[in-house]
């Protein structure tokens, strides 16, 4: 399998990973239990790379926290990470850098007390 098949089957666990991690979304446990998880309706997924020092050192799975202003194109920025895994590996980094290439649905702040940030857990993992 060449080097671009590789990559192109990681993107596609990443973005499974954040899908199917919507549905379940569940806080990690050590959170403040202040920070409210839902799912997210995306006109444009956001597309997270995996961390190339997580993959660098063999770890095959981790996850981010993140919190992200809304702007008036529905755009996700200023994205902080509120938690992550193993934060010497970069998954909150490429957590936020890739939520900020999405685009939320107009709908997405329906039942939100909120329309101007988010909170999401991104799901890491590395297709065998």
């Amino acid at each position: 399998m060449s080097p671009r098949d590789q990559q192109g089957i990681q993107v596609i666990a990443l973005l499974a990973a954040i899908v199917l991690g919507q549905e379940v979304a569940q806080p990690p446990p050590n959170l403040a239990s202040d920070v409210i998880f839902a799912p997210l309706v995306w006109e444009r997924p956001p597309r997270p790379e995996y961390p190339g020092v997580a993959g660098s050192q063999g770890v095959q799975s981790g996850w981010a926290a993140v919190r992200c202003q809304v702007d008036a194109q529905r755009r996700p920025n200023h994205c902080e990470i509120l938690a992550e895994s193993q934060p010497d590996l970069g998954f909150g980094t490429a957590a936020a850098k890739g939520m900020e290439i999405g685009i939320l649905r107009p709908d997405w702040a329906a039942g939100r007390d909120r329309a101007d940030s988010f909170e999401q857990v991104v799901r890491f993992m590395l297709a065998e």
